[in-house]
């Protein structure tokens, strides 16, 4: 009796399948965009989970560059010159904005070139320290001078010591997938992204960030 039960049970089954149903999961087709953390906080199913989150360093490693606290750590223009490279480096705030700036001096002290931007996100969660990022249009690149917190002072970003990358080294999407969550980069265009901050229900969000990938704070 129970095997003509299961057999019956089998052979519906089966029918079922050969039909074509299937689950349909909408929330994974390429066209659906991601709803940002600000959605999860808001929708009171995961409301105490999103904040306490957003209280850790990985809740935190990506921020607009002119906060009170990123503003705390420019007390002054602080200068940076880098012998081997032959490169004058410096960090100095402009109003309630940060800049950044590299020049070359030739041997009578004169200016051979100068380059300044204005400095848009803080990218880190602190424990080695935080490196910045400006843009160009859609592009995102890096700050040559980074905030170490071992030992509180500025100076050359991972990567920098040994050539002079100034600010021409662009953001690929796999350093800013750590720190910003789901950045939307444009295809083939490496530091150029779509959508980036939280803006609507479509877009990305920074309060989504993650941990910083090693090989991007450890300084070598």
């Amino acid at each position: 009796m129970l095997g003509a039960i299961a057999r019956s049970l089998l052979v519906s089954c089966c029918a079922w399948a050969q039909g074509g149903s299937s689950i349909t999961y909408r929330n994974v087709s390429p066209r659906v965009g991601y709803v940002g953390s600000t959605s999860c906080a808001g929708s009171a199913c995961h409301e105490d989970i999103c904040h306490s989150y957003a209280q850790t360093p990985m809740g935190r490693s990506m921020a607009p560059a002119n906060t009170p606290s990123e503003l705390a750590k420019v007390p002054k223009r602080i200068t940076i010159f880098k012998p081997e490279l032959n490169r004058h480096f410096e960090v100095f705030r402009q109003g309630s904005d940060i800049y950044q700036s590299e020049c070359e001096l030739d041997e009578s002290g004169q200016t051979v070139f100068k380059s300044t931007h204005r400095l848009d996100y803080v990218v880190g969660a602190g424990l080695t320290g935080y490196t910045y990022l400006f843009r160009r249009g859609q592009w995102f690149f890096e700050a040559p001078l980074s905030y170490y917190s071992e030992n509180n002072q500025w100076d050359l970003s991972p990567g920098y010591e040994g050539k002079d990358i100034g600010f021409t080294r662009s953001v690929n999407v796999i350093c800013l997938s750590c720190h910003n969550g789901q950045p939307e980069p444009v295809p083939k265009r490496d530091g150029m992204y779509r959508s980036l901050l939280s803006g609507s229900a479509k877009t990305r969000s920074v309060a989504n960030a993650a941990t910083a990938l090693a090989s991007c704070t450890s300084k070598k």
